[in-house]
């Protein structure tokens, strides 16, 4: 069985920018409690990086190889890539490749359209955009070939409830791991998402919806760090998402 962690490494101000707010907080250090919190558990990651961010400021990207976790691409800007025209798609992706041989992606907001696919396959191997709660597909949370050359590797769901940190940050820890259990004995396989962010406490008086900020700060870094604790005390082996991409292909 496998275990795959995986988080989206963005700045707080481009993940809640749709909603005309531009709070901000101190990122880089909420990405290095991130990495330290898996070094806590020795664990490896997969780290889904924001084109823009890293571009603008790089040495984020030290931050997140110091321990040898696979990057990944988040796109370039945090836009719904489905929204925006063929042109937009297609810079955007050019512009998130530059960050290194990167083998996979993941798309801000989740979800893929055929276009999104098409694009895709042309510069990653994997794919990691879809959850079944957004697709109403009971199979998107299952890993699959969306071509003959790009894997989907969805976060498990269980339920309809995808576990991102936005559900974890909500469900009592010991339902988290339940659920866990429950879906790496049946897939085999675990693949859950986390934000950086999350692990700053985000005010109430911040203008963005109720669940993007409640139990955020300390309170989910600690939920997380004993998350993580209960998954290593399992019969599993941690894994990238580049290596369960090895593995489904054969």
């Amino acid at each position: 069985m496998h275990i795959c962690v995986t988080a989206d490494i963005e700045r707080f101000s481009d993940g809640i920018s749709k909603y005309g707010c531009f709070h901000k907080i101190d990122d880089t250090s909420c990405i290095r409690v991130l990495i330290d919190t898996f070094c806590e558990v020795d664990i490896p990651s997969t780290l889904f990086i924001l084109g823009k961010f890293a571009q603008e400021e790089p040495a984020i990207l030290d931050v997140v190889q110091e321990n040898g976790h696979e990057l990944a691409s988040h796109g370039y800007s945090h836009i719904d890539l489905r929204t925006v025209p063929s042109s937009v798609l297609k810079d955007e992706l050019s512009k998130s490749v530059p960050l290194g041989s990167v083998k996979g992606f993941r798309a801000p907001y989740y979800g893929l359209n055929k276009e999104m696919i098409n694009q895709l396959e042309l510069h990653f191997k994997y794919d990691s955009s879809q959850i079944t709660v957004r697709t109403r597909e009971f199979l998107s949370q299952r890993i699959r070939m969306l071509t003959e050359l790009l894997m989907e590797i969805p976060i498990s769901t269980v339920w309809g409830i995808p576990l991102t940190s936005t559900n974890m940050r909500f469900l009592p820890l010991g339902i988290v791991k339940r659920v866990s259990h429950f879906v790496l004995e049946q897939n085999g396989y675990l693949i859950v998402n986390v934000h950086p962010w999350e692990f700053a406490e985000v005010p109430r008086a911040v203008a963005v919806p109720f669940y993007v900020k409640r139990n955020t700060g300390p309170c989910f870094l600690k939920k997380f760090s004993e998350f993580l604790k209960f998954l290593h005390r399992i019969d599993a082996e941690f894994v990238t998402m580049e290596q369960i991409y090895e593995y489904y292909r054969c």
